[in-house]
């Protein structure tokens, strides 16, 4: 009796041993499957960044074309701007244009963030960003295509630099001519008022002089 209970044990661990085995092996595979379709899906929407100049990056998936460039900061408003264009590979009524900045950058001015668009055609829309501490700092633009089963998206970054003027990094042309253009302005005031004070003083000069003179 005793025999055969013991046998009887030793069948049921067998037993046990070879579905825990099964288990793992069954776990390892689904694992590895998941792991396989999760990198299909990262791959899918993975975008080709290439840069087109110093200011300019361009990126591209199956879903959008993206295009930023850094078109320089005003003298006068302290302000970046950054232009986006978007070339959409589907259609699509709701497309969200979304900015994504730190805290330390403020934005000023952005076009609609939600418009329609259509499949292979171009569209520009702007930023204007304020630098408002020195450092480094990331400058996203994200596109998303609302659809009713499911959402689509691509994004591009740019990498801007603020001294502690709050000067966007390198100075591009744009702002060196605009600050020259400041300048004259302020001078052509300055001149101005100066004539206008001449002018105005010669034609009135004995009046002046009259309302100087104390009377007798």
């Amino acid at each position: 009796m005793i025999n055969r209970f013991k046998k009887f044990l030793q069948f049921v661990l067998v037993i046990w041993l070879i579905a825990t085995n099964s288990c793992s092996v069954f776990a390892a595979e689904s694992k590895t499957d998941s792991k396989s379709t999760n990198s299909l899906t990262i791959q899918d929407i993975t975008s080709n960044l290439k840069t087109i100049d110093e200011f300019t990056h361009q990126t591209e998936n199956e879903y959008f074309t993206l295009q930023l460039s850094q078109k320089g900061q005003s003298p006068f408003t302290g302000e970046v701007t950054y232009e986006l264009l978007i070339t959409p590979h589907l259609t699509s009524k709701d497309t969200q244009i979304l900015w994504i900045v730190p805290s330390t950058i403020e934005i000023t001015s952005q076009n609609n963030i939600f418009q329609p668009m259509q499949e292979e055609y171009t569209y520009k829309v702007q930023g204007k960003f304020k630098l408002l501490k020195e450092g480094t700092y990331q400058i996203t633009a994200q596109v998303v295509s609302w659809q009713h089963d499911t959402n689509y998206a691509n994004s591009i970054s740019d990498t801007i630099i603020a001294s502690d003027e709050l000067l966007a990094q390198p100075v591009s042309t744009s702002y060196k001519l605009q600050l020259a253009l400041k300048y004259a302005l302020i001078f052509l005031g300055i001149a101005g008022s100066v004539v206008l004070v001449y002018f105005l003083v010669k034609k009135n000069f004995w009046k002046i002089k009259d309302w100087f003179t104390p009377p007798y």
